[in-house]
C-alpha cells in the first residue's frame, strides 16, 4: 500500500486530514496508509522526532508545508527527510531552503526546475503564486515537455492545500492515490476540485449558500430597516485554525442589534474595491460599522496587494472599522498568563498593519485550544475558541458605537479628561506642546456649534474653576481643607460597581480598603472636575502618592489607588458617559498594569476605559507613546500639530563662543601670533559648554547647527491652524532639509549656481 507523510505547523490542516483519510479509508480500504505530524511537536519532542524519521523513510508521497515556523524548524525537519527514499515524491513548500529544494521530486519535476520557472517573474519562489489557472499555464510553457505533466499535478497539489478542508483533502487523497499509487485504482472516482471563488462574497454559513450581491442577499434576508448594518470581513481560510466556525458565533450574537452583511474573503491578497463597495453599499443600505477579522492590511498580504486602492474607499465609507482578531500562536492559558500578549508575527499581522488602514478596537476575540483527539496520529490537535469576555466586550462596544450615532448630539454626554502631573496647581492642565486651557475652549466650541448641550464659558473662567486651591489633585488630601467644588462618588457605590472585578480585590491589596486616604472626605471619593450641561471637564487622578510619584509615572507593575479606579467608575456609573476625551500628551491611563497589546479584562486600562468610546488627543511628534495609548485603551486618536517653529539663534556664553570664532578667524588672516591664547579660551569656553567637538572646523559646525536649529514657539491651541505668517515660516523651515529623493532648497540653489557657472 501506498504511505503518504504530511508534515505542517497547520494543526487545523492536520486535524482535518485525520478526518479525511478515516473517510477515504472506509470507502476505499487497503489503498493507503498515513502519517500526520505537526512541525513543533516534531522538532521538540525526541520521541516525535524518531517516529517522524521513521515515518518519512517507508513514505512514497511526502508534503511538507513550513510556513511561519521559526528557520531553526526548518533546518532541523530539512536534516530529517534526507531520510527519505530517493524514488519517493517530495513536495516541499519551502522551495528557498537549499536543502528542501534540493530534495524536491515529483515524476521527473525537480525542486530546481520550480524554483527557475517561479522566480522568472522577479518575486520570491513561492508554491502559493499557482492560484489561477494563467499563471500556471505561464510557468509550465517554461518548462520542457516531460516535465509538464508532473507540474499541472504540482499544481493540483498546491490548490488542495491551499483550502484544505476535509472535503478537499479527502478529494486530495484520491488524486495522490490516482496519480501515484499502485494497483487497480479503477474503482477510485475522478477527484473534483476546490469549488473556490477568487473574489469577495456574502457567505450564509447556515445555508452554506455564497450571493454575489447585496440584493441577492437581502432578497432572502430582508433587513429591518430600524436596525443599523454591520459589515463582518473575515476569511474563508486560515493557515493556522480555521476562523468560520467561531466568526459565525459572533455574528448570531450581532443579530439582535443590527442586520449583518457577512462577507467572505477568499484570501488576504488583492481585492476588487468595487466589488467590496458594492457589498456593503447601496442606494438604501449603508454599513454604519464594519468588523474585520482579516490579518494584514484589507487587500494587501505578505506578497503585496492593492491596499492604496483600499483606504480611499475605507474613507469614503467613513465608518469605524474594528479588527477583533484570533490568536493563532498561543493558546487561551497562555495569553492570559503572557505580559507580552503576542507573539511579533501576530502583532505585526494583527495589530500594527490593519491600523494603517484606520482600524480600531485591535484586541483578540479568540485564541487556541488543545483538543484531546484519540492518538492515532503523531500531532497535537488544537482549534480556535471564543475567549467569552473578549467577545462581549467588542459587542459592548459596538453597541455602545452604534448608540452613539443614533443618539442625537444635544442628549450625548461627553466627559473630557486633563492632567495634573505632578499633583498641584503649578502643573494644570499640563501636556506636551498645546494649551490645554484654550484647547479645551476650542472643543467646547465646536460640541456646542455641533449641538451638544455646553453653555459658553471662557479660557479664564475655566482656569478660575482649577486654580487658585480649588479643583487639583493632592496625594495627601486627607491633611488639608476640602473645597466645596468638588464632585463626589460615594465609596459605597465604587464597590457596588467594581467589586465583583479582579481589579478591585488587587487594589485593595495593594491601597487597603476604600475609600482610602487619597483624594478622599469622609467615604466620599472627591472628583476633580465640573460639569458643564452635559460635559463633564476634570482632573485624571495622581498616580501614586506624593513620596512615590517619581517612581510611578510609566510603572505597569504599580496598581493605581483606588480614587484613580474611582474616578473612571465615577464617569461610567454616575455620569454615564457616551464617550471619553483624553486631552493632550499624555496621561498615565496607558501605562496601567496590564498587557503590552492584545489586552484581557482584567489589564487596568482595559478595565477602566470599559466600552465606552474614547477619543485621545496626542502630540504628532510622539507616535511610539500614541500607539501605546492607542491599543491598551482602545483609542482613537486625533493628532495635534507643532506649535510654529523658529530657528534658535545664540545666547550668553553661546554668543561670546561665536565672537572668539570669528576673532579666530580674523587672527588667522591678520594676527596668527594671537591664534594660540585664542585657541585656548575657545577650549575654555567649549568644556564649560559640554561640546562634543574639539577643532576649531568641528565645533564652528556645531554651533552653527545650534544656531540654525529648530524650537517650538509658544504652545499649540487645538482646532487653531498657523496663521499666514506661521505657515510660511513652517515651509521654509520643511524646505531646508533634504527628505529621502526630494532636495532642500539650498541644494536646488547650489546646483542651480553650479549649472550657471558652467554654462559661462
Amino acid at each position: 500500500m501506498m504511505h503518504i507523510t504530511f508534515i505542517t505547523s497547520a494543526t487545523a490542516i492536520l486535524a482535518d486530514s485525520a478526518t479525511a483519510y478515516r473517510k477515504f479509508n472506509t470507502n476505499y480500504p487497503n489503498v493507503l496508509t498515513m502519517s500526520l505530524f505537526d512541525a513543533k511537536g516534531s522538532v521538540e519532542n525526541n520521541e516525535k522526532s524518531r517516529i517522524l524519521i521513521e515515518a518519512i523513510k517507508k513514505s512514497d508521497l511526502i508534503i511538507v508545508d513550513l510556513r511561519l515556523c521559526p528557520e531553526e524548524w526548518v533546518a532541523v525537519i530539512a536534516e530529517y527527510l534526507q531520510y527519505a527514499r530517493p524514488d519517493a515524491e517530495k513536495v516541499y513548500f519551502s522551495i528557498q531552503d537549499e536543502l528542501m529544494k534540493s530534495q524536491f521530486k515529483l515524476g521527473y519535476l525537480t525542486g530546481e526546475d520550480v524554483f527557475q520557472v517561479l522566480v522568472s517573474n522577479g518575486k520570491p519562489a513561492s508554491l502559493f503564486v499557482l492560484d489561477n489557472e494563467d499563471k500556471i499555464n505561464e510557468y509550465t510553457s517554461k518548462l520542457p515537455e516531460e516535465k509538464r505533466d508532473n507540474f499541472l499535478q504540482l499544481a493540483t497539489i498546491v490548490e488542495y492545500w491551499m483550502y484544505a478542508n476535509e472535503e478537499y483533502v479527502n478529494q486530495l487523497l484520491i488524486f495522490l492515490a490516482r496519480e501515484y499509487g499502485e494497483g487497480d485504482k479503477h474503482y477510485l472516482p475522478v477527484p473534483y476540485k476546490p469549488l473556490i471563488k477568487d473574489e469577495l462574497y456574502i457567505y450564509d454559513d447556515k445555508r452554506k449558500k455564497v450571493y454575489d450581491s447585496l440584493i441577492e442577499y437581502e432578497k432572502e434576508f430582508p433587513f429591518d430597516q430600524e436596525k443599523p448594518v454591520i459589515g463582518v470581513l473575515f476569511l474563508g481560510y486560515h493557515f493556522r485554525a480555521s476562523n468560520v466556525k467561531c466568526v459565525q458565533q459572533i455574528i448570531e450574537r450581532l443579530k439582535p442589534m443590527a442586520n449583518i452583511i457577512p462577507i467572505l474573503a477568499p484570501g488576504v491578497a488583492s481585492i476588487d474595491v468595487n466589488r467590496f463597495r458594492n457589498l456593503l453599499v447601496n442606494e438604501s443600505i449603508k454599513v454604519n460599522v464594519l468588523l474585520n477579522f482579516v490579518p494584514f492590511r484589507i487587500g494587501a498580504g505578505p506578497i503585496g496587494g492593492n491596499s492604496n486602492e483600499v483606504v480611499p474607499f475605507l474613507e469614503e465609507l467613513d465608518v469605524p472599522i474594528f479588527h477583533p482578531f484570533f490568536i493563532t500562536r498561543r493558546t487561551v492559558e497562555k495569553w492570559k498568563e503572557s505580559i507580552q500578549g503576542i507573539d511579533s508575527s501576530e502583532y505585526l499581522t494583527s495589530v500594527m498593519l490593519p491600523e494603517l488602514d484606520g482600524s480600531i478596537g485591535t484586541f483578540p476575540v479568540g485564541a487556541l485550544e488543545d483538543v484531546n483527539d484519540d492518538q492515532t496520529f503523531e500531532f497535537n490537535h488544537q482549534e480556535l475558541v471564543l475567549i467569552e469576555e473578549r467577545v462581549q466586550s467588542l459587542l459592548n462596544r459596538v453597541e455602545k458605537t452604534l448608540a452613539l450615532q443614533k443618539k442625537e448630539n444635544r442628549d450625548k454626554k461627553v466627559a473630557i479628561i486633563c492632567y495634573n502631573y505632578p499633583p498641584g496647581e503649578d502643573s494644570l492642565f499640563s501636556a506636551s506642546y498645546i494649551d490645554t486651557f484654550a484647547s479645551v475652549i476650542n472643543i467646547l466650541k465646536l460640541l456646542r456649534t455641533e449641538g451638544y448641550s455646553v453653555p459658553e464659558v471662557t479660557k479664564e473662567q475655566l482656569m478660575d474653576q482649577f486654580t487658585a486651591g480649588k479643583l487639583v489633585n493632592s496625594g495627601k488630601w486627607g491633611t488639608e481643607k476640602t473645597f466645596s467644588g468638588f464632585l463626589r462618588y460615594q465609596s459605597a457605590a465604587y464597590e457596588s460597581y467594581i467589586e465583583e472585578k479582579k481589579i478591585f480585590k488587587e487594589l485593595t491589596h495593594d491601597w487597603g480598603h476604600t475609600p482610602g486616604t487619597i483624594m478622599a472626605d469622609g467615604s466620599d471619593f472627591l472628583i476633580p472636575g465640573m460639569i458643564l450641561g452635559n460635559v463633564f471637564i476634570g482632573l485624571q487622578p495622581a498616580r501614586s502618592s506624593d513620596d512615590k510619584l517619581a517612581n510611578t509615572y510609566h510603572d505597569k507593575s504599580l496598581n493605581p489607588h483606588h480614587q484613580y479606579a474611582a474616578f473612571y467608575c465615577w464617569l461610567k456609573d454616575a455620569f454615564q458617559a457616551d464617550a471619553m476625551v483624553h486631552v493632550g500628551t499624555h496621561g498615565t491611563l496607558e501605562f496601567l498594569k496590564g498587557k503590552e497589546v492584545a489586552v484581557s479584562g482584567d489589564c487596568v486600562p482595559d478595565e477602566l476605559i470599559g466600552d465606552v468610546p474614547h477619543v485621545y488627543i496626542y502630540y504628532i511628534g510622539n507616535p511610539s507613546e500614541a500607539m501605546i495609548a492607542k491599543r491598551r485603551t482602545h483609542a482613537v486618536l486625533v493628532s495635534y500639530q507643532t506649535p510654529p517653529f523658529v530657528t534658535s539663534d545664540l545666547y550668553g556664553e553661546y554668543v561670546e563662543l561665536e565672537e572668539l570664532l570669528a576673532n579666530y578667524s580674523e587672527a588667522e588672516k591678520l594676527d596668527p601670533n594671537r591664534c594660540a591664547s585664542l585657541n585656548t579660551e575657545i577650549m575654555k569656553k567649549i568644556h564649560a559648554l559640554h561640546f562634543t567637538a574639539t577643532t576649531i572646523h568641528d565645533i564652528e559646525i556645531e554651533l552653527y547647527h545650534m544656531k540654525r536649529s529648530l524650537i517650538p514657539k509658544g504652545l499649540h491651541i487645538f482646532g487653531k491652524g498657523y496663521n499666514d505668517e506661521e505657515a510660511r515660516n513652517y515651509m521654509k523651515h520643511v524646505l531646508r532639509y533634504d527628505r529621502g529623493s526630494l532636495k532642500s532648497t539650498k541644494e536646488l540653489f547650489q546646483r542651480i549656481m553650479e549649472r550657471i557657472t558652467a554654462r559661462y
